[in-house]
């Protein structure tokens, strides 16, 4: 994963409350930004 887009990924389930990043989560954060 990039660093960038893991960067992103860990602050979006941070600020969730979500502990395991799994693919569900980058799906998430990715829908969330748009991309």
């Amino acid at each position: 994963m990039r660093g960038k887009v893991k960067r992103n990924t860990e602050k979006f389930a941070r600020d969730r409350g979500i502990k395991d990043i799994n693919s569900e989560v980058l799906y998430a954060a990715k829908e969330a930004v748009g991309a």
